[in-house]
């Protein structure tokens, strides 16, 4: 039988490195990696409980790190902040990806208060655009070799999209009625929306 697929969790500040973020997802699924990115693979539920439980089922935690990524952990419900220190907590595999210039300077040590102190003692690649290539195949075959460290919580498993939405047929004589839906918004509880890891 072979080997399950190596789990990632990808974590990363959505109007700062969003395209990144789809890139590194993008290359991770392409070499068989089970990667979890919030937009890629949320349908449906409670924002902070699927988050939080992704995060406890995979072996590793990756964060992407680039210019403007810290200013917002001075936010008190700030959702990258609560992922890092959870990784932290569970002892995942926390790998920062630092991308172009960015560095753990006296500028960012400002914004690492508390448990992210500890973020800088965590090694990882630099990811330049023009080397893209070449930082992947340096952390898959670095830093995403090291055993599972702390107990791996399984996430229950996705209803199948058949099974999960009920039948859209009308009966015939029902007149058709408009397909336009209000706009959907997630809450994640504790006062806290999906934006605050904007």
């Amino acid at each position: 039988m072979a080997a399950p697929p190596p789990t990632v969790f990808l974590s990363y500040r959505r109007n700062v490195s969003s395209f990144i973020a789809r890139a590194v997802f993008q290359d991770l699924r392409q070499h068989g990696y089970d990667v979890f990115m919030d937009v890629e693979s949320i349908d449906s539920g409670q924002f902070d409980t699927i988050i939080l439980t992704q995060i406890a089922a995979r072996t590793h935690f990756l964060v992407i790190l680039t210019h403007g990524t810290l200013e917002g952990f001075q936010e008190p419900h700030d959702w990258l902040r609560r992922e890092i220190e959870y990784a932290l907590d569970l002892g995942r595999n926390v790998v920062p990806i630092l991308v172009n210039d960015f560095r753990f300077d006296a500028d960012a040590d400002t914004y690492l208060t508390g448990k992210l102190r500890a973020l800088p003692r965590h090694n990882g690649p630099t990811l330049y655009h023009d080397y893209f290539d070449a930082a992947m195949e340096r952390l898959r075959t670095r830093f995403l070799k090291l055993p599972t460290q702390g107990d791996i919580t399984p996430a229950p498993p996705r209803m199948p999209l058949s099974s999960s939405r009920k039948s859209t047929r009308r009966p015939a004589n029902q007149p058709q009625r408009s397909r336009i839906s209000p706009p959907k918004t997630i809450s994640t509880g504790a006062g806290c929306t999906q934006r605050d890891r904007e």
